[in-house]
């Protein structure tokens, strides 16, 4: 009896992870296997090789985003011209921006008036032209390449061609109104036109977001709209109640980016102004202020407050944005979702 016990075969788990219960760091075979982190074999190499491939990333992000927005923080607490050591003055440089920065209201309005009504005016035209480009008609790829082409230049270049666009003299613009005998406006000679001139810069380029929007429309359920139909709606209709339920998330997302890249408009302000924010300061905004700040008046600790002040109200305006969104946003499948559709 006990020579036929010895003989009998002896059982396997066929399961690692119930042999790791009964067995703790031995394999199959009653080995001892090492164990790293709590990984053992394949799992170990599975996040090894993990890790690697995502090193560089990891490294780019410590040494130029993460480190630099500390340094930045630690600078915001100090009197700095890059010439000097930084000395430590607390928080006076955030209580002189509040309280002493002349141009402080300035850059505030301009940023928001900017911010709200090129985002507006940038969603809208994009939508529409999203909604032009998803006919089928023949043709209609080179008409897409036609309104991506102008994302593909580079922002100064854009800024340049818009000098000669918006030209009082010879600008294309003001010579187009002149057919109709309307006196053209000196656009960025104007401080009443200079910031409607940076918003019609900023409409040249939605073509990243038409894409966008164009391929959240042929996602939209053929069969919904087919629906509608049946039930006797007309195009307004199917757009308010089906179309654009639909496409929320999608509109939701570039709103969002859009505001953000708003609060950060930079460049273009700077080329179209000679970096000096006229005509009359009327397009002085919170990052060329940072700017001015810290390159042209050597206040580098003054102009990191300055940078974290607007990290955080983006944060803010971020943060407000997503809980607005979670209830007209309309996600398919969430919880709750139907009844936001209803």
């Amino acid at each position: 009896m006990s020579a036929r016990a010895s003989s009998a075969p002896r059982r396997q788990p066929t399961d690692r992870s119930a042999n790791r219960s009964t067995t703790g760091s031995r394999d199959e075979a009653g080995t001892r296997v090492p164990q790293r982190f709590g990984l053992v074999g394949q799992e170990w190499r599975n996040q090894r090789n993990g890790i690697l491939f995502i090193s560089p990333w990891i490294i780019g992000f410590l040494v130029f985003s993460l480190g630099p927005m500390l340094a930045s923080l630690y600078f915001s607490f100090t009197s700095y011209n890059v010439l000097k050591a930084p000395r430590w003055i607390g928080v006076q440089n955030y209580v002189n921006i509040f309280a002493h920065d002349p141009y402080l209201r300035t850059a505030v309005v301009n940023t928001l008036y900017l911010a709200v009504l090129g985002v507006s005016l940038g969603t809208l035209l994009s939508l529409v032209l999203a909604m032009l480009l998803n006919q089928r008609v023949k043709g209609i790829g080179i008409y897409r390449t036609l309104y991506y082409l102008p994302t593909m230049l580079p922002i100064v270049v854009s800024s340049f061609i818009f000098l000669l666009v918006l030209d009082p003299q010879f600008g294309v613009i003001n010579n187009f109104l002149a057919l109709f005998g309307i006196p053209g406006p000196g656009w960025l000679s104007s401080p009443d036109w200079s910031k409607p001139a940076l918003i019609v810069l900023g409409l040249w380029g939605v073509g990243n977001s038409v894409v966008i929007y164009l391929a959240g429309l042929q996602d939209v359920p053929r069969h919904l709209m087919e629906a509608a139909e049946v039930d006797g709606a007309g195009w307004w209709r199917r757009l308010v109640h089906v179309t654009l339920p639909m496409l929320s998330p999608v509109i939701f997302f570039n709103v969002v980016l859009a505001i953000i890249a708003a609060f950060q408009n930079f460049v273009s302000i700077f080329f179209l102004t000679d970096g000096t924010g006229g005509p009359a300061r009327s397009t002085v905004t919170w990052g060329l202020q940072i700017y001015t700040n810290a390159f042209v008046n050597g206040r580098m600790g003054y102009a990191s407050a300055m940078s974290w002040i607007m990290f955080v109200i983006v944060l803010l305006v971020t943060l407000a944005l997503f809980r607005l969104g979670s209830h007209i946003v309309y996600y398919e499948g969430a919880e709750g979702s139907a009844r936001r559709r209803r």
